[in-house]
């Protein structure tokens, strides 16, 4: 009787687990953490991250879930790797799409990449509010899109000029405050 009751106590609206809620949650809060005040992610953080998602598939799914697990965490890793050969994402980024990945579905895991986008474009323009740079960044994107056309290169779109906080947003608490938006909206 008494482990009918733990049960229900921790399945959540969905049938969804709550222990995969907290396992993602003990690396995205790490994560956004160290981004925020680090400008990097460890890849301790991430290896944590893609070794709970597949002891979670295992678990939950048994070996049948390891390809479930494989695609998770390569289709996020391909489909942004072009942010990151232009650094308008980082590695750690885009790896953490791919945790999420390794617990849920490619579409899924599409739908917090695209939530991020959208959160860190809204942090970009609270940045652009708070610095009053909004025509010195405009002015530094034309000219790298213009660049790009010209010289048909990819160069990196971030340049470290000793002013991180005025530029940079920190993607990994977008992509942590998306998987937030995101498992609230799952039926």
């Amino acid at each position: 009787m008494f482990h009918k009751r733990r049960e229900v106590f921790i399945k959540l609206k969905g049938g969804r687990d709550i222990r995969e809620y907290c396992l993602i949650f003990l690396v995205l809060v790490p994560a956004s953490l160290s981004d925020l005040y680090c400008y990097k992610v460890s890849n301790v953080v991430i290896c944590i991250g893609l070794s709970l998602g597949l002891l979670y598939r295992l678990w939950t799914e048994g070996v049948t879930g390891v390809l479930p697990w494989l695609i998770g965490i390569t289709v996020p890793f391909f489909l942004c790797f072009i942010l990151y050969l232009c650094r308008m994402a980082g590695a750690a980024d885009i790896k953490l799409f791919s945790v999420i990945g390794s617990f849920y579905s490619v579409k899924f895991c599409l739908k917090v990449i695209g939530v991020s986008f959208v959160i860190a474009a809204g942090m970009s323009i609270w940045k652009f509010i708070r610095y009053q740079n909004v025509r010195e960044r405009f002015r530094y994107f034309t000219g790298y899109i213009a660049g790009l056309v010209m010289t048909k290169q990819v160069k990196p779109y971030y340049q470290d000029n000793g002013r991180k906080d005025e530029y940079v947003v920190s993607f990994a608490v977008a992509i942590s405050l998306s998987y937030l938006f995101c498992i609230l909206q799952i039926d």
